[in-house]
């Protein structure tokens, strides 16, 4: 999930004067609310589909997110951050590995914080609002958000958000080279009450987990 998206930073003022005035507003929306909340927690589904293959893979899973701190549970992997150290807890293989937190990178899409999940169209995107959609039962609103840049690996990103909650429910990746991915989230809530240690790896109690240590002091 960590590399679900790659992004290049580029100059965001170049079409701010082109911006779709109703998706701008149905973005605004968006964010404004996400960044009311202290905590989120997030069920989701993720599903990565190869056009030319017809190959398609998909998983379940859940984040955490409090601040700058996350953690995201996978079947076979946990990943926590206290926004300075990412642990890695590959779960089939009984192994963490420990790195820093690159907090140098500005990428609106890189789930490096996984919160950027909810506020990247925030700049290097000209949007276009296109229609209503009802998706799940919830009715919503489609906009698609595409590059300032032709240096990225995908040529546009779908959004569709709740009409009602002003929350983001699948954020849809059409790439250049023939991969689509799908981040479709089940449940969403905010102000959730979460301890500090939920974001940190203890190996008191994951006993028998070999510690890797990758970090550069």
């Amino acid at each position: 999930m960590k590399h679900l998206f790659i992004c290049l930073f580029i100059y965001p003022a170049l079409l701010i004067a082109q911006q779709d005035p109703l998706a701008e507003e149905v973005l605004e929306k968006v964010s404004k609310k996400v960044n009311t909340w202290e905590s989120m927690h997030v069920s989701y589904t993720f599903e990565h589909t190869d056009l030319k293959t017809g190959e398609s893979r998909k998983q379940s899973g859940e984040l955490i997110m409090k601040g700058e701190k996350y953690k995201i549970i996978l079947d076979a992997t946990d990943i926590y951050c206290d926004g300075k150290t990412i642990w890695t807890h590959m779960k089939t293989v009984q192994e963490v590995n420990i790195i820093n937190l690159d907090k140098n990178k500005d990428k609106p899409l890189d789930l490096t914080n996984p919160k950027n999940l909810f506020t990247f169209y925030n700049k290097n995107f000209k949007y276009d609002y296109i229609t209503e959609e009802t998706y799940n039962g919830r009715l919503c609103h489609k906009i698609d958000l595409y590059p300032l840049t032709l240096k990225t690996n995908y040529s546009r990103i779908r959004l569709l958000i709740d009409k009602e909650k002003n929350e983001i429910v699948l954020v849809k990746t059409f790439t250049k080279n023939g991969n689509n991915y799908i981040f479709s989230i089940t449940s969403l809530k905010g102000d959730i009450d979460t301890p500090d240690a939920t974001f940190t790896f203890d190996p008191s109690k994951n006993p028998g987990v070999e510690v890797i240590d990758m970090r550069i002091n």
